[in-house]
């Protein structure tokens, strides 16, 4: 029997169908990451806006005492300002509560603050 160089194609077949199992069972691990992924980048982003919106009240905007429901992007933003029994300096203290969820009603970000009223 002669030397040949070269693989059979038996062990040809054998090498991808270890190759699929392999992949098989790596690409759901994958998937579910960029998922997580995307989903950790949307909170990210949703936290900066409600910090955003909290920072503009008072300096950029007037603060109204109240509800607020706006929406941006595709998520729903919720600003709850209210009056607090504080006083600083003479001034009063307000809580500022910022919420945003997905159209679907899933929270996003919350953040509350408490700021001075000039």
């Amino acid at each position: 029997m002669r030397d040949r160089a070269g693989y059979s194609l038996l062990e040809v077949l054998i090498a991808f169908a270890i190759m699929a199992l392999v992949l098989a069972v790596l690409i759901p691990g994958q998937a579910s990451l960029l998922h997580r992924t995307r989903d950790a980048g949307a909170a990210l982003l949703a936290a900066d806006y409600a910090a955003s919106r909290i920072d503009a009240l008072g300096a950029l905007e007037p603060v109204h005492i109240g509800r607020k429901e706006t929406i941006y992007r595709d998520w729903t933003v919720f600003e709850d300002t209210t009056l607090e029994n504080l006083t600083h300096g003479g001034s009063p203290v307000y809580r500022v509560l910022v919420v945003v969820q997905t159209a679907s009603g899933e929270p996003l970000a919350r953040l509350e603050s408490l700021r001075l009223l000039r």
